[in-house]
Order: C-alpha cells, then structure tokens, then sequence
C-alpha cells in the first residue's frame, strides 16, 4: 500500500510538471529522494478561505474553502494541489495530501464552487472554476501565504478533479 501509494505521489507530480532535474536547483532534492524514503517532515493544517474573481449567479461573492498542509522546516517547499472528485470536498484525498506533506510539499486542497463549505454553482470545469483554480494556484504561489518553492507546483486530480489537472 505504501509503495503503490508513492508511486501515486511521484506520477502525479512528475506528470504536473513538478518534479525538476536536480541541475535546476541543486540544493532541492528531486521527487524520488523524498517519497518512499523515511519523510522527514511533520506537518501543520490549516483552513483558509480564498477569494475568487467570479460571483455566484446573484452576484454574490465566492470564497473557496480550502485545507493547506505545511511541512515544519526551513523550506522553501515545492506545492501540490489536489482536486477533488464530483461530489468530494477539501476533506478528500487525504492520505495522499498528508503523504506528500510529510515527503515535504506544500499541499492545497479546496471545495470547488458549490461543494462543501464553497458558495455558488457548480460549473462543471468551465470558465469560472478555471479560473478558481488559476486563484487558487497564485494563492499558494505567495510566499505571504506559505514557505513555496516559487513556480514549482504540481496538480493532480482523480475523476472531476481529474479535468481540472
């Protein structure tokens, strides 16, 4: 299980284009030193609400409710996002969020509109939850937010989260 798991991890990444070659930051070390290997790393939660661009159809506005994981340590840390499923919440996925959390990512899971605690209407991958996910992505390529590893984030998604990756 732990090694089918790890391997989800690493293709997830390297297929979102996280993972870089060890020559493009040498002191970082690539994917496959962290996962599978004893994670070094505990991690801190917390709940974030993120606002969006795009109201609900009464103009009211959107604010994604989102779950970030954090690894305890110096960083800068690589990110992940991880897109729910239809039906699913910021609350999915979490073996895998907390697995890459302890491998040493910055891992942001959020309820796309309309699911979970996030207002507004399901837009079934459509303009405005693209650009959710684009609010998103920036969000947690802040440093103000979080210790990142600018521009080094990964996506991955099963099913309905899947077309967002």
């Amino acid at each position: 299980m732990k090694r089918r798991l790890s391997l989800t991890i690493a293709t997830a990444l390297l297929l979102a284009g996280a993972v870089v070659a060890p020559s493009a930051h040498a002191d970082k070390p690539v994917l496959g030193d962290r996962v599978g290997a004893q994670a070094p790393y505990t991690f801190t939660t917390r709940d974030v609400r993120i606002p969006v661009p795009d109201p609900d159809l009464a103009g009211t506005p959107v604010t994604l409710d989102a779950r970030v994981l954090i690894p305890r340590g110096t960083g800068p840390f690589a990110g992940l996002v991880i897109n729910h499923g239809y039906l699913g919440n910021k609350g999915g996925d979490g073996e895998l969020a907390e697995s890459a959390a302890r491998a040493g990512y910055i891992v942001l899971r959020y309820s796309s509109r309309g699911f979970g605690d996030t207002k507004g209407q399901v837009d079934l991958v459509g303009p405005k939850e693209q650009r959710d996910l684009k609010t998103a992505v920036a969000w947690l390529n802040s440093p103000k937010n979080v210790p990142i590893w600018v521009n080094h984030i990964g996506q991955y998604g099963g099913s309905y989260g899947g077309a967002h990756a």
